[in-house]
């Protein structure tokens, strides 16, 4: 999917769902469409071309577009900040990471969706898999 696709389909599964499409939301969506990976809500404020909403603002956003289910939090391991990526909802292509244990450097791998377990007594809502090793940069440098 483009980014172009991708920002359109955002807008659409807001406004399906009932939730407004402000300029600052669109903005937010554009920056993360043109990003790869996934990026803390910092990266995200400090990436907004033109002119930008308060860092409150752009927190506050950030959540609600979660809540929306048009983005999706991830927190890897080693690295505190939490990050943000179109969600698969909004993208249409299921995906997981492979992120670098020493940079934190993350990118999509497309791998084939895993089976969901059946476990009696619980439901499983979602799931998360990352794989870790090191980016070509930090290899070079270990």
């Amino acid at each position: 999917m483009s980014k172009r696709d991708s920002v359109a389909s955002a807008i659409a599964y807001l406004r399906a769902t009932g939730v407004r499409v402000t300029p600052p939301r669109r903005q937010v969506i554009e920056t993360l469409a043109r990003l790869t990976g996934p990026r803390p809500a910092d990266e995200i404020y400090r990436r907004l071309r033109g002119p930008r909403p308060h860092r409150a603002t752009v927190y506050r956003i950030v959540q609600a577009l979660e809540e929306a289910g048009v983005l999706k939090r991830i927190h890897f391991d080693r690295h505190e900040a939490e990050r943000y990526e179109l969600s698969d909802a909004v993208t249409l292509h299921h995906h997981h990471h492979v992120v670098c244990e020493s940079c934190g450097e993350a990118k999509a791998v497309a791998c084939a969706a895993a089976t969901r377990p059946r476990v009696p007594g619980f439901t499983v809502l979602r799931h998360q898999l990352e794989w870790y090793g090191l980016c070509r940069s930090c290899a070079r440098t270990a």
